[in-house]
């Protein structure tokens, strides 16, 4: 194993993981894939989700996809996000492009204004972890409320239990957005 894996932000999983695919080279011939014998292997899963469209068997013997198998299949989606490398694809026209997709997503997209480097809003730049977030009674709420009052934001930062009287209703976009970014502090 390389030295690097026992630095890794979860070294735990990683150690696990890192096993797992080599135990997989080891008893069952999958290899990992190069698209030229002078490339570096594709590990990346947009790359590899690519491979498996393009050349199936191809993507069959690659030990990092089963890894990843392994992974989904055995841990919740809040782990299995945290874990690999974060990026959650539904088909080719709907992906995560960013590694920090579902972190950023859990805050719901619809009401949110993050833009990327590139221009993308997060809704584009993150459109699985998007789908998979807007789609809970949370961020459903959140895209529907909003703020009867100018200084909402403003008082309830302030003073946030007023989050918890009459206020939530006329307040219900600055009491989204306080308790959203207060759970973020937490993870």
């Amino acid at each position: 194993m390389c030295d690097s894996v026992w630095s890794a932000e979860y070294p735990h999983v990683s150690i696990g993981m890192t096993m797992f695919h080599e135990l997989m080279h080891m008893t069952t011939g999958v290899i990992d894939y190069k698209p030229t014998p002078r490339s570096p292997p594709i590990y990346d899963t947009n790359k590899l989700f690519k491979l498996a469209i393009d050349k199936p068997d191809a993507a069959r013997l690659s030990a990092k996809n089963y890894t990843l198998f392994a992974m989904e299949s055995g841990m919740n989606k809040d782990d299995f996000m945290k874990y690999s490398e974060g990026r959650s694809i539904i088909d080719m026209t709907c992906k995560d492009l960013s590694s920090g997709c579902y972190k950023l997503a859990s805050g719901c997209c619809k009401s949110s204004n993050i833009q990327f480097g590139n221009g993308n809003s997060l809704t584009e730049q993150c459109c699985a972890s998007c789908t998979h977030f807007d789609s809970t009674k949370t961020c459903k709420k959140k895209a529907t409320c909003s703020n009867k009052y100018s200084n909402c934001a403003r008082e309830v930062q302030r003073n946030p239990r007023l989050c918890n009287f009459r206020v939530k209703k006329d307040c219900c976009k600055a009491c989204s957005e306080y308790n959203s970014s207060a759970a973020s502090l937490l993870l």
